[in-house]
């Protein structure tokens, strides 16, 4: 027997497995006596047969109750087993013009009493020479096994990188889907936008079925009346409504090849805009006339046919109408069902049929999928998220949802490629697919050429073109590749065309900002055509742009639209990027816990402005890009062994070279006691103990005087305090925090004009706030207010109160020094400056100033205290100005 492939769940309930099969006339509506049936789903008492074309025309006379044709030999047959009608099985058909069509006009239903032999009959018309074939007429039902799905996202989508290929298609509403299955919820809002409306029936042409075209004509002729949305083929009228609760399986496969996408109302899919004709062909819990929906589609202009039934028994009619509907040029995929056997599946395994195997989402088969050589492609089948009747959604599983699923990438080809063929578009299907041969080892060559890949079926129809340059170049300023106040960068982009066999047209690129502090001299390029394969760059034609001297440091957001005019591809894509560098960045180093969600709340509610740098996502900071920060918030939460060897050295020479560091994680210590760095640099002594919840800062104390922390009690602190550690200071660290058992808790240091630490052996972000305790901004704001304390002073020297005229860097004094001197310099307008430290081989050892200053005269201290002995360069910037001097520390 057929069925309908697949599991289908209520969400309120049970899930089940539904392989749904339909194929029989009309024979009444709901509320119906079951047909009689044999135990393989044979209606009793009539068969369907092929008449040969020697017979001719078929005219039926009824005699005495029995239906005779008037040959001899056939008659005579009718009155052994008493056939009393023979009717048209397809009946709308009639004998093609085109020879290579598929004939069906010839297929006859034979009804006879129930009590005789069903086989006896089949066989005796079977040995008939003017009986090309003689069949049961077959019923399908839907099979239950049940299941607990509970992931109801859309993981096949990614799974099929369709948002690669919507970025090149998104169908063409001129492309129609026939989905022969228990009908359609045409009310449903992910659905009725992708309604096929049959323009022969809608007579003012509005895409819209008003009361006045209900008229009980058929306006178009087709045989089938106000057959608006498509056809009931099982009680042949107009109704295809899915009926929950035995229907539902017909909407979910409707929105699994053709939801309406984009429309921000639930699901997507592949189809995006193609039109759904619906051919109801059962009542959800019995199919009785799929053949028949099959003709109906292919008749009315389908492009593509979705079949989510099936059996192992091979059958002469639906063979028929699939070949007839190949012959019009449609595309036909079929469920390869849920047997989990290699036994031949029909209508699948059927010629000119796509027979699709289920997989799971890490591309192996899924359990119940059928497999084998006659297998043509997979798609994602097991828990698959999708429409239902009553405006509902439910999930499911299955070879019938697969299919639907493919059959969606079916009508997105064809969107792409109009002019193309449905065996074009079936044998492109099959050469993008991605193999999973290996991922199924026991199933190597039983699972199709693969799992379907819309990305690679799309993108490869069309110019592929990706960015693999995007650069900001500031040579002409301090080049540290960041645009910074006062610089004018260019702009570099090299766009490959990664297609193999698409070249691109006439590619333009414009570079746009709507920052008021940003200025674009030259913010387009034409590219001209780029060959498969080939690329293109602007480096002889930079995008230019200039940043406001007085810009304060800040994210800006790049527009880089780019058109490939050949085909009318549009790409946009945003770029944020830092202007200059902010006094602060956060280094989250949790690996990737998220626990910076505390440090950026804290943050932003302080409204100070921050760099997030996220070891796990881009690497460990560099001591060559720690120092152009001023304040570092280091934390690591409960890693363990967080700090690597670079890391500690970054640490070390962030301090050494004047920084200020938070440094904050409860392993730190269970990492590093005992080590150099811990002695050394961090000043810290572990006394290899566990803390406690509450904590009590020092009297008197510039960062921890009156403070009391709470570790995760209550709310506002993150969950993570397992293990706090315990400390002791070393010289000249400073005891600042202690737990309520007499164990300390963190420590500070300083060195004057220098690096600054507060080292905290607990995970900061546990602290809460509650019980009337400190909140973790009221710490910052404390730890902030002791760094600045400690910050080089820029004053108002003994000038005259007139502005400088020109930009100007004064030699340090004292020079030599040993170990603090002072730099003046003038600045004759407002902006933005940067007044930094290198030694000799153009390592930066200290920002002394990264801020907006006024215009007028300033002055600033360098303490060179750990420097060794020897020349130094100082530089500064602003307005587009750099001017360098030379000072020694001698010691």
């Amino acid at each position: 027997m057929l069925y309908f492939k697949g599991i289908i769940m209520k969400l309120s309930s049970h899930v089940v497995l539904l392989l749904l099969t339909f194929q029989i006339t009309a024979f009444a509506s709901e509320g119906i006596t079951r047909p009689p049936l044999t135990e393989n789903l044979e209606w009793k008492g009539r068969i369907v047969v092929e008449f040969a074309e020697e017979l001719g025309a078929i005219t039926v006379q009824n005699t005495d109750g029995v239906a005779l044709l008037g040959e001899n030999n056939l008659d005579a047959l009718a009155r052994q087993y008493g056939i009393f009608q023979i009717t048209k099985f397809f009946r709308n058909s009639s004998e093609p013009a085109d020879p290579s069509i598929r004939d069906l006009s010839r297929y006859y239903i034979l009804e006879f009493p129930l009590e005789i032999d069903l086989q006896e009959v089949v066989n005796a018309y079977g040995d008939n020479p003017l009986i090309i074939t003689a069949d049961p007429y077959y019923v399908r039902k839907q099979c239950y096994i049940p299941d607990d799905p509970y992931w109801t996202n859309q993981w096949y989508m990614s799974q099929v990188d369709a948002d690669v290929a919507f970025d090149y298609c998104t169908g063409d509403n001129r492309v129609i889907i026939g989905v022969v299955d228990s009908g359609i919820d045409t009310t449903h809002d992910d659905l009725r936008d992708n309604l096929w409306i049959n323009p022969g029936e809608d007579l003012n042409g509005n895409g819209i079925i008003d009361p006045l075209e209900w008229n009980g004509i058929d306006d178009d002729a087709n045989g089938y009346t106000d057959d608006f949305w498509g056809w009931n083929t099982w009680i042949w009228t107009n109704d295809v409504q899915d009926n929950d609760p035995q229907g539902g399986h017909g909407t979910h496969c409707s929105g699994d090849a053709a939801a309406v996408t984009d429309n921000g109302v639930g699901i997507s899919s592949l189809g995006y805009q193609c039109k759904i004709m619906t051919a109801r062909a059962g009542d959800g819990e019995y199919v009785y006339a799929g053949t028949q929906g099959i003709t109906y589609c292919a008749d009315n202009g389908v492009n593509v046919i979705t079949l989510s039934y099936g059996n192992n028994q091979f059958w002469g009619p639906e063979n028929a109408a699939i070949q007839n509907a190949w012959g019009q040029g449609v595309l036909i995929f079929a469920a390869a069902g849920n047997e989990n056997t290699s036994t031949l599946h029909y209508p699948s395994a059927y010629d000119n049929v796509i027979a699709v195997a289920a997989t799971n989402q890490n591309d192996g088969k899924a359990y119940f999928s059928n497999y084998g050589d006659w297998v043509d492609i997979s798609a994602p089948g097991m828990e698959i998220y999708s429409t239902w009747p009553i405006n509902n959604y439910e999930l499911a599983q299955g070879t019938s949802m697969a299919c639907p699923i493919a059959a969606g990438l079916g009508c997105l080809v064809w969107a792409a490629k109009p002019g193309w063929t449905n065996a074009q578009v079936a044998q492109h299907i099959f050469d993008t697919c991605f193999n999973i041969d290996a991922i199924n080892p026991s199933y190597i060559g039983q699972l199709g050429y693969g799992r379907i890949d819309a990305g690679t079926a799309i993108s490869i129809l069309y110019p592929n073109l990706y960015y693999t340059q995007q650069e900001f170049d500031d040579t002409a300023g301090n080049g540290d590749g960041r645009p910074d106040p006062g610089e004018t960068v260019d702009f570099l982009i090299t766009i490959e065309n990664q297609s193999i066999t698409m070249g691109a047209v006439n590619v333009e690129v414009t570079f746009e900002c709507t920052d008021p502090g940003i200025v674009i001299s030259n913010g387009y390029i034409n590219l001209g055509d780029i060959a498969a394969g080939a690329s293109a760059n602007n480096h002889s034609d930079p995008f230019i742009f200039s940043v406001d001297p007085l810009a304060e440091p800040h994210i800006v957001t790049f527009t880089l639209t780019r058109v490939e005019n050949g085909m009318g591809l549009e790409q946009i894509e945003e770029i944020n990027q830092w202007i200059g560098r902010p006094e602060y960045i956060i280094v989250d180093d949790d690996g990737g816990a998220n626990f910076e969600d505390w440090y950026i709340q804290d943050m932003d509610s302080l409204e100070l402005t921050y760099e997030h740098w996220d070891v796990t996502s881009v690497g460990e900071l560099s001591s060559e890009e720690i120092i152009n920060y001023s304040i570092v918030i280091w934390f690591t939460s409960n890693e363990d062994d967080p700090l690597t060897q670079s890391e500690q050295s970054s640490i070390e020479e962030h301090l050494n070279n004047g920084g200020y560091l938070l440094l904050s994680g409860e392993d730190i210590d269970e990492q590093l006691a005992g080590t150099d760095f811990y002695a050394n640099a961090l000043y810290a002594l572990s006394t290899s103990s566990s803390g406690a919840l509450l904590l009590t800062g020092m009297d008197g104390d510039p960062v921890s005087d009156s403070d009391t922390l709470y570790l995760s009690v209550g709310s506002g602190g993150a969950p993570n305090n397992n293990d706090p550690s315990t400390i002791e200071p070393l010289s000249p660290a400073e005891l600042i925090y202690e737990y309520s058992n007499d164990l300390g808790a963190g420590i500070r240091w300083s060195q004057e004009g220098g690096g600054m630490l507060v080292y905290l052996p607990f995970c900061f972000e546990a602290v809460t706030g509650a019980l009337n305790s400190t909140a973790r901004t009221e710490v910052l704001t404390d730890v902030f207010a002791w760094f600045d304390s400690n910050q080089p002073s820029v004053v108002e020297p003994n000038k005259p109160h007139e502005l400088p005229v020109e930009f100007s860097l004064g030699q340090n004094y004292p020079n030599p020094f040993n170990p603090s001197t002072e730099i003046e310099f003038s600045l004759p307008v407002a902006g933005y400056v940067k007044l930094s430290v290198f030694d000799l081989t153009g390592k930066n050892i200290t920002a002394l100033v990264d801020r907006s200053l006024e215009a007028g005269y300033h002055r600033v201290v360098f303490n060179g205290e750990g420097l060794a002995s020897g020349i130094y360069l100082y530089r500064l910037e602003a307005g587009g100005n750099a001017i360098t001097n030379k000072m020694i520390l001698l010691k």
